[in-house]
């Protein structure tokens, strides 16, 4: 995997095929994951759905354990409604 985390590639580290693919179907979308919690000893959980081969749309839950490759994304600040854009 080209963008693998530094925790991934550690001698003797096995990381499973389907989390590879599901890593690099994320990275794909180019878009940020919306954090839905955070665990009870600080690690953020984010959810996402991807459609499987078969056409199924399957849940995916994963916790953020890793600590190289994750930025905090800062929120785009949209338009104030009374700023001058003439509607």
């Amino acid at each position: 995997m080209e963008s693998a985390r530094e925790e991934w590639s550690r001698p003797g580290w096995k990381t499973p095929k389907d989390s590879v693919q599901f890593m690099k179907t994320l990275i794909g979308r180019r878009r940020p994951v919306r954090i839905v919690r955070i665990e009870y000893d600080g690690y953020p959980w984010f959810n996402a759905w991807t459609r499987e081969p078969d056409g199924t749309i399957a849940r995916h839950s994963w916790g953020v354990y890793e600590h190289t490759g994750w930025v905090r994304v800062v929120p785009r600040r949209r338009p104030s409604r009374t700023s001058g854009s003439g509607w």
